[in-house]
């Protein structure tokens, strides 16, 4: 199954709330790559979501491509649930791919600066305390490699703010609080996505 055909798959059995999602996703992949030779060994590609919730993107990083895909998630239930999900995809005699689920705080999370290629970080940043967002997006840009893509989807601020979200975005507003990455990556584009959110592919 192709990560076309599980993003199908994700949407006809999840349940979304009937209201239009809008987001906007930002790409932050400058900073300067590092030379190949310089290790000795190319590693194999890896990327984090961050939030992944019940796995719709590192479910697709790992089918999109041959990648180390790593989940992180707060809630042990979503995370028994992505695991359920991904069983249909395994690969174990694929020695290309692999997949791990880890449970952690976005606030305090258990990898070195420079573990990934690709930080996907769907949704999350609404739930960050003000207090805290500054760390919280240095610590996505010390964690991507050099030559690296950090993509963030957020909510829009023409919905309203729910209970668990600490503010919605404008194009400003997300702008102002990438600020932490300046020197480390730029942004590449801002765009808002009408609907529910999409796939944030490792490919992409």
């Amino acid at each position: 199954m192709d990560s076309e055909a599980w993003n199908e798959r994700y949407r006809a059995t999840t349940v979304w709330s009937g209201q239009p999602n809008a987001a906007l996703v930002a790409h932050a992949p400058e900073r300067p790559a590092q030379d190949p030779g310089a290790s000795g060994t190319a590693a194999r590609p890896t990327a984090l979501d961050l939030g992944c919730g019940e796995g719709r993107h590192v479910i697709s990083a790992y089918v999109a491509a041959d990648v180390h895909s790593v989940g992180v998630d707060l809630s042990l239930e979503d995370l028994r649930t992505t695991r359920e999900k991904f069983s249909e995809f395994d690969e174990p005699g694929n020695p290309a791919k692999s997949f791990s689920l880890s449970s952690a705080s976005a606030l305090a999370l258990p990898f070195a600066d420079d573990s990934f290629d690709k930080v996907i970080c769907s949704e999350v940043l609404e739930h960050i305390p003000d207090e805290h967002v500054p760390s919280f997006v240095a610590g996505l840009g010390e964690r991507c490699r050099d030559g690296g893509r950090i993509v963030i989807s957020v909510p829009s601020k023409f919905f309203p703010v729910t209970k668990k979200h600490f503010r919605h975005y404008d194009e400003a507003l997300l702008r102002e609080q990438l600020a932490p990455l300046s020197g480390i990556a730029t942004i590449e584009k801002v765009e808002y996505v009408y609907g529910e959110p999409k796939s944030l592919t490792f490919a992409q």
